[in-house]
C-alpha cells in the first residue's frame, strides 16, 4: 500500500527529475510532469461564460459579506452571530484566490492548478455558506431569547445580504460544478 504523501510533497508522485541540455550544451535537471491532466469538456463559449459568471458572482458575493460585516443590526454583537461572520472572512480569501486561479484560457491544467482553482473555490464557498448559515441561525436564537421581534431596517437589510450570500453561493456551486471536467493521461492531452 502507498503511503500518503505529506503537505509538502502532495504533488511529487506526479512529477519526474529529467536531465536536459541548455542552450549552452551544459545539463541540468528540470522536473518535468507526468500526472493527470484536467480538461474542461462542452463548448468553449459555454465554459468560458459559465467560469465568468462564477467570477462576478464571486465578486459581489465578496462585497456582500464585507458589507454584512459593516451593518449594526440588532444581534451585531451576539458572539455567536458575530464571531462565525468574522470568521467567514478567511475562507473568502481562500475563495479569492481561487477565482483568480479558474482556467478561464480553458487550457488542460495539472493537478496542482485544478486543486487551487476550481477545487479550492468550492470549498471555501461552501465553508462561507455554512458560516454564514451558522450566523443566520444565530440572529434567529438571539431574537427568540431576547424576544426582539422588531425587525429595523438595518436588521432587514442584514437578512436580505445574508440571503444574497447564500443564494450567490448556490449559483457559483452550480456553475462550477455544471461544467464538465475530464482526467486524461499526460500522453493523451500532448498529442492533441
Amino acid at each position: 500500500m502507498k503511503a500518503t504523501p505529506d503537505l509538502w510533497h502532495k504533488y511529487t508522485a506526479d512529477y519526474e527529475i529529467v536531465t536536459v541540455k541548455d542552450k549552452k550544451g551544459r545539463e541540468r535537471k528540470e522536473a518535468r510532469y507526468t500526472g493527470p491532466w484536467f480538461c474542461l469538456m462542452g463548448s468553449p463559449g459555454t465554459v468560458r461564460t459559465k467560469l465568468i459568471l462564477a467570477a462576478v458572482c464571486g465578486i459581489i458575493l465578496t462585497g456582500l459579506l464585507v458589507a454584512v460585516q459593516i451593518f449594526n443590526h440588532s444581534s451585531a454583537w451576539a458572539v455567536y452571530v458575530a464571531v462565525p461572520q468574522a470568521v467567514a472572512l478567511f475562507p473568502l480569501l481562500y475563495l479569492l484566490m481561487g477565482l483568480m486561479s479558474l482556467p478561464y484560457n480553458l487550457k488542460p491544467m495539472e493537478r496542482p492548478g485544478y486543486m487551487h482553482g476550481i477545487i479550492r473555490v468550492c470549498r471555501s464557498l461552501v465553508a462561507v455558506m455554512v458560516l454564514c448559515g451558522v450566523s443566520l441561525t444565530g440572529d434567529f436564537i438571539y431574537r427568540a431569547v431576547s424576544k426582539d421581534w422588531i425587525y429595523l431596517p438595518e436588521d432587514i437589510w442584514y437578512l436580505v445580504l445574508l440571503a444574497g450570500i447564500l443564494v450567490l453561493g448556490g449559483v457559483i456551486l452550480y456553475l462550477l460544478y455544471s461544467i464538465e471536467i475530464a482526467e486524461r493521461a499526460n500522453h493523451a492531452v500532448h498529442k492533441e
